[in-house]
């Protein structure tokens, strides 16, 4: 890393023309090359179980369900956890599998039929989950939250992206006005819409499951599980229902029985979705603040800060600091979270920041003299030995180029005189949460680092905001916004070209002072 500028990125996106051919040869490929690595699903834990090496069976079971969320082998442990079979009886343990089951949406590639049996398993597992749940006390309750929370994290960006769908209150679907007398009258008319034969009206079936061993879809033979019939009331009419966004078909299983919606947490998960780079969740992050808002869009300047304003900053702190509920999986249960490897690439690419930038920060506190000329030297050295002394650790008494602080070291280094306000050195740690450098890729951290970087008008991270704003990593895509960024690098002294450059690309740059052939330019 030498000059921290962010560089253009493409927002990927799906080929729909090719998508089938490239999944099937990405499946063919997957086979080919990950035959050895330890994957899991509900039929190996069979086998084992049929073989009597029980505890391998709940071992698979437990990392199937955990990684590839497995819906069998989710069921399954809840009703080993439950019963007691084979593991020792946990209530708490039971609820979280019962809920993972009933959370579970993977439905890619299944036929008609294998979704039917599919939606019957998920209204067991909400009848398990709400049996189990009903007689927990409330530390069982906050402590089987944590441990569903904990293990969707581990799954990175998509587990951060699902947590957002289960807090989110716009997904909470509740039992509409009169739902007792309701529930009774629905009805399919000839056009197949549910119909409430008394008020004559579209009455809304929210989310509904085939009662076990019926197949038919046929309106005149289907029988339909009332107990799992849901209304959306209308707060301006409370006679009347509502639609449903029909994307959120899944909710019910989200919001009932266990952990109750919440906005400010929802908002969180999104921007950690979002900062890890989940394709979607910026758009749904910017929904949400929109929401809460209440405007329909961003809060104005000029407007008063509200409730909704403080909760949406509390958020985002939030997600700032957010650390896992636990080190490890609590009990004796096995932890399956397949490890950070994020992490580890980010560590092993330490070495790609400019030795100039350990030199500036050691010389922020005060432990190194001289220019920092990105060269390797005894004064850097000793440097450095002080810099390990300072924070009491093991001194490196052979400092060479190629063998001098560890990467923890340096990335506590440059975080230390981030923290402390130098505006070059903050710059560079959102460059390095941007690019996955020390720090596994998160666009959220690196917003955060870069905009204390540019109150100090420092001009290369007002450029990166503006870089950001332009690809939406991170952010939504503003290209007025990024062009407002891009204008004021370039009056904080951003030399060279790029900035007129990005400015006609995004079509600000229409007057003889943008001219790339300008004097100046």
């Amino acid at each position: 890393m030498g000059d921290e500028i962010l560089q253009r990125r493409e927002r990927w996106q799906p080929n729909v023309k090719f998508f089938g051919t490239t999944l099937f040869v990405a499946a063919l490929l997957f086979l080919a090359f990950s035959w050895g690595v330890a994957r899991a699903d509900y039929a190996d834990g069979a086998r084992a179980f049929q073989r009597g090496d029980y505890t391998r069976a709940v071992k698979l079971w437990r990392r199937a369900a955990w990684q590839e969320d497995d819906l069998y082998s989710q069921l399954k442990l809840g009703e080993l956890y439950s019963e007691g079979k084979l593991v020792n009886r946990d209530y708490v343990e039971a609820y979280v599998w019962y809920y993972m089951a009933s959370v579970n949406t993977t439905v890619l590639g299944l036929s008609p039929r294998a979704y039917r049996e599919r939606r019957v398993k998920l209204a067991e597992a909400l009848d398990d989950r709400e049996r189990v749940f009903v007689p927990m006390v409330p530390q069982e309750r906050a402590e089987a939250r944590d441990r569903i929370v904990y293990i969707l994290a581990s799954r990175g960006a998509e587990g951060f992206f699902k947590l957002g769908e289960i807090f989110d209150e716009r997904r909470a679907c509740q039992k509409g006005p009169g739902y007792q007398d309701r529930k009774e009258l629905v009805t399919t008319n000839e056009d197949g819409q549910e119909t409430d034969p008394r008020a004559k009206k579209p009455l809304i079936v929210y989310s509904r499951s085939l009662v076990p061993g019926n197949e038919s879809y046929s309106s005149d033979e289907v029988k339909w599980d009332k107990k799992h019939i849901f209304y959306i009331p209308d707060d301006s009419n409370p006679n009347d229902v509502r639609f449903c966004d029909p994307r959120h078909h899944e909710s019910l299983f989200m919001t009932e029985h266990g952990i109750p919606p919440n906005n400010a947490e929802a908002l969180s998960y999104y921007i950690l979705a979002a900062g890890k780079g989940h394709p979607i969740a910026g758009d749904l992050r910017q929904e949400l603040t929109d929401h809460m808002n209440g405007t329909g869009g961003a809060r104005e300047p000029s407007q008063p800060i509200t409730i909704s304003t403080r909760i949406i900053e509390s958020a985002k702190r939030r997600a700032a600091n957010w650390r896992p509920p636990f080190e490890r999986y609590p009990g004796r249960h096995s932890d399956e979270s397949e490890g950070d490897s994020d992490r580890e690439d980010a560590l092993a690419r330490i070495n790609e920041l400019d030795l100039r930038w350990i030199q500036k920060a050691m010389a922020a506190l005060g432990i190194y003299k001289g220019e920092a000329d990105n060269e390797w030297g005894k004064n850097t050295a000793d440097s450095m030995r002080a810099y390990q002394k300072m924070i009491g650790a093991p001194v490196t008494k052979q400092m060479t180029e190629f063998h001098n602080l560890k990467p923890e070291q340096k990335i506590r280094l440059i975080k230390t005189v981030a923290a402390r306000g130098d505006k070059e050195i903050q710059n560079v740690l959102g460059s390095m949460y941007y690019y996955g450098i020390g720090e596994p890729v998160n666009y959220s951290s690196a917003q955060i680092w870069f905009e204390r970087s540019a109150d100090q008008l420092y001009p290369y991270a007002l450029y990166n905001l503006g870089v950001m704003y332009r690809d939406g990593f991170g952010t939504p895509v503003d290209k007025n916004q990024a062009a407002t960024y891009f204008m004021a690098a370039k009056q904080a002294g951003y030399p060279g070209k790029e900035i007129d450059r990005e400015l006609k690309e995004l079509g600000w740059c229409n007057t003889e002072d943008c001219r790339l052939d300008a004097p100046g330019n």
